[in-house]
């Protein structure tokens, strides 16, 4: 009998273990907060539009916007603009939108490259990237 209630502990501890084993408490959510609706590389912003939207730039542009449309269901938002240059993060904006909805932008000034911008929210999930280039 007590060989049987030796056995009988092990195997519930296997099956305890098992169980929370399985249970990732650390998952992330892997949907943003936010959609971006749109999102464009300009030249500059002129009253709160872009302005030279374009895919490549010359390296005498000297800066470069990233424009986004954002919406939610929810507000305020929090938006942050992750710049990386040849796969390296070298630059990060945080903003807090209090509407729903609206048009936000990051101005970076640039030198020659392979350019990402991400669109993140305050989970780490990317709502939307976009690349460029800088000759």
């Amino acid at each position: 009998m007590k060989a049987f209630i030796a056995g009988g502990f092990l195997v519930l501890s296997m099956f305890v273990s098992f169980s929370f084993s399985q249970t990732d408490t650390s998952a992330k959510p892997t949907i943003a907060l936010f959609s971006v609706d749109s999102m464009v590389f300009a030249a500059g912003i002129d009253a709160r539009s872009p302005v030279g939207v374009a895919a490549q730039f010359q390296s005498t542009t000297g800066k470069v916007s990233c424009w986004i449309k954002v919406s939610s269901s929810q507000g305020p938002i929090s938006v942050k603009f992750v710049w990386n240059k040849d796969g390296q993060k070298v630059f990060e904006l945080p903003i807090t939108l209090k509407p729903q909805s609206g048009r936000l932008w990051s101005t970076k000034t640039v030198t020659p490259g392979n350019w990402q911008v991400d669109i993140v929210d305050d989970a780490s999930v990317i709502a939307k990237s976009g690349t460029f280039v800088v000759q």
